[in-house]
């Protein structure tokens, strides 16, 4: 009580010195009487403890949220990152996450289960198959993250989940091809395409392109049959967005991602 009525005082006379109240303001506060609020009481100690108890390391989802916060005080008020991680954690301020707790502990056990993951003939002996998972709900709400398949040992190491740059591979084209190409009235569902490649100049030279993911290792698999819009998108087919893509013309479905999505 001695403390708080000591910080209590200086407080207020750094307020009456700068301006922020007047007078009369300041005799009214400091006249104020304190109470400790709160069914328990704690000696100086235990609250120490209690405050410096070593928790562990954070969760993948809690560095995660801790980066999105400091990158948004930082963008808010202008500042350098450190800055802002510096007010994150002295400013008082508090953060809302959308993190499901129970499915957080349920992902990071599986993710440090060997029988999740297929070990490949070449790996038996040093298996170094990298990993990451996020779950989203319908609204966009991040629920689960885990940057890794070890245990987590330390708070803010490198997150395989949102730190690593990958290649979104076949999910880029149905937001690059087709969406664009709907955009453009060049399509319905049912409208039917042929599984065949276009020609591209590579080195001066023509060359049919793409090929088809194939588990045979077919380099040239292309069926040359009609197929319909959802066929060629539910097969994952490479040659319909080829087309689309040589129809709309490259710069439309870039500026179409960059404007619109």
């Amino acid at each position: 009580m001695k403390n708080n009525k000591l910080r209590q005082k200086y407080t207020l006379d750094h307020m009456l010195d700068n301006g922020a109240i007047s007078e009369q303001e300041y005799n009214e506060a400091l006249n104020y009487e304190l109470k400790i609020t709160g069914d328990i009481t704690y000696t100086s100690s235990s609250i120490y403890e209690d405050e410096t108890k070593d928790q562990g390391p954070t969760s993948y989802f809690m560095d995660a949220a801790i980066n999105q916060t400091i990158q948004i005080i930082a963008d808010y008020y202008g500042i350098s990152w450190e800055d802002a991680s510096a007010r994150l954690y002295d400013g008082g301020f508090t953060a809302y996450t959308t993190v499901d707790r129970s499915m957080q502990k349920k992902v990071e056990k599986e993710m440090q289960k060997q029988s999740n993951f297929t070990t490949y003939e070449m790996n038996k002996k040093d298996d170094n198959l990298w990993s990451g998972f996020i779950a989203m709900d319908y609204q966009g709400n991040v629920k689960a993250i885990v940057g890794g398949r070890d245990k987590k040992e330390e708070s803010r190491v490198y997150n395989i989940a949102t730190d690593a740059k990958r290649s979104p591979g076949s999910c880029i084209k149905p937001i690059a091809s087709y969406a664009p190409a709907l955009d453009q009235d060049l399509m319905t569902w049912s409208t039917l395409f042929t599984d065949e490649p276009i020609t591209i100049k590579v080195k001066g030279k023509d060359k049919k392109w793409p090929v088809n993911y194939s588990e045979t290792g077919d380099s040239a698999n292309w069926s040359y049959q009609q197929l319909t819009t959802v066929e060629m998108l539910t097969r994952s087919l490479n040659t319909l967005p080829a087309q689309l893509i040589k129809k709309m013309k490259p710069v439309y479905s870039y500026n179409f991602l960059k404007e619109k999505l």
